[in-house]
């Protein structure tokens, strides 16, 4: 796990030496830099995570050789196939989905973020990073999807839709963030809804999952009917991670950010993902449909922990005695809770469980 921790220290150095810099090429440079390590580790892994020799290297053999694979979106087929014609190694489409994801994710991160250096450690800290490395084709439909929710908020439906085309001609499931476009203007996402719809789920998995069996039956997803999760100990993870998310930032919303567009879009796609979680308890599908939602994190977070408008001082009285929260504290609050949450992910789930299999980490040069 070493190799890992060394790739997040390094490039959040230059994230942070590219963040205060002010003069634009040093900045463009630094963050260049600090992309470079995640770039590097992800290109040349080796026989790492599950999916690595159980799915990708078949599935690029198979398609080099002519054939074809079940269940494989055309867009992500058209790709695998130039890859494997031209290059002929399995590597190869490693390298150059790599080339692919990790630029998308880091421009968003130094475009978007208020703090690159906190988005990074989300990116790391939030297993994002781990599952790139296993779910390859459905990570590509997740950059595209992020660069979509930029769009969004910029009021760029053309480019929004271009981005959700490209995206689902890669992963199927990724049409289901056609539902961005009626988040941005009103919280649809309400804790008491909220709350209702989770009880509800939790109650009922097993009605539930028999509907949804049903509805999937004749559907690409059959392939999910009776994979059920039954709340797992990843889900649980996951779920006590997103719902702290999403009280933060519905704290962040309620008593200062209101009028702002950007927290109410934030707000709705975070509930979303812990719905989502929730269901994962009726079939696995509901769990990977999440990712396309809880990848938002990475500039989400940093925008209610540093936005200034999001904290105000709170005076209140104990014992007659006046105690005054400063917005520096509040903001500080938010921070240590943000950092302990998610560095109590990432060792639950990688350092505990290797979820993914992505640790011992193997290098391609090394491979035997």
């Amino acid at each position: 796990m070493y190799i890992y921790i060394i790739m997040l220290i390094i490039s959040m150095i230059f994230a942070y030496i590219a963040d205060k810099n002010k003069v634009k090429w040093k900045k463009i440079m630094f963050s260049i830099i600090s992309t470079l390590p995640f770039i590097f580790i992800s290109a040349f892994r080796y026989d790492v995570g599950t999916d690595y020799m159980h799915r990708n290297v078949p599935d690029f053999e198979t398609l080099k050789a002519g054939g074809d694979v079940e269940h494989l979106e055309i867009g992500f087929k058209l790709m695998v196939r130039c890859i494997a014609n031209i290059f002929k190694e399995p590597q190869s489409l490693f390298i150059i989905t790599t080339l692919i994801i990790i630029p998308i994710i880091m421009y968003i991160i130094f475009k978007e973020s208020k703090k690159p250096i906190l988005s990074i450690f989300i990116f790391f800290t939030g297993c994002y990073f781990f599952y790139s490395l296993n779910i390859v084709r459905q990570y590509l439909a997740i950059a595209l999807i992020l660069v979509a929710y930029k769009y969004i908020l910029d009021n760029s439906y053309k480019k929004f839709a271009i981005m959700l085309v490209l995206a689902f001609s890669i992963h199927y499931s990724s049409i289901v963030c056609i539902i961005a476009v009626l988040l941005r203007k009103k919280i649809i996402m309400k804790p008491i809804f909220l709350t209702i719809l989770i009880t509800l789920i939790l109650i009922f998995s097993t009605q539930f999952g028999n509907i949804l069996n049903f509805v999937l039956s004749r559907t690409y997803y059959n392939v999910y009917i009776n994979n059920t999760c039954n709340f797992s100990d990843l889900n649980k993870s996951a779920f006590i991670l997103n719902g702290v998310i999403y009280i933060l930032m519905y704290m962040a919303y309620k008593y200062k950010l209101k009028d702002e567009k950007k927290i109410i879009f934030y707000l709705n796609i975070q509930g979303i993902s812990l719905l989502c979680i929730a269901m994962g308890s009726i079939m696995s599908l509901f769990m990977r449909i999440s990712f396309f939602f809880s990848i938002l994190q990475i500039i989400s977070v940093p925008y209610i922990v540093y936005d200034t408008r999001a904290f105000d001082s709170i005076i209140f009285e104990i014992k007659n005695k006046k105690i005054i929260l400063t917005n520096k504290i509040l903001q500080l609050t938010f921070l240590v809770i943000v950092l302990t949450i998610y560095t109590c992910n990432i060792i639950h789930n990688n350092f505990i469980n290797n979820v993914g299999e992505v640790v011992p980490y193997k290098i391609v040069f090394n491979k035997k």
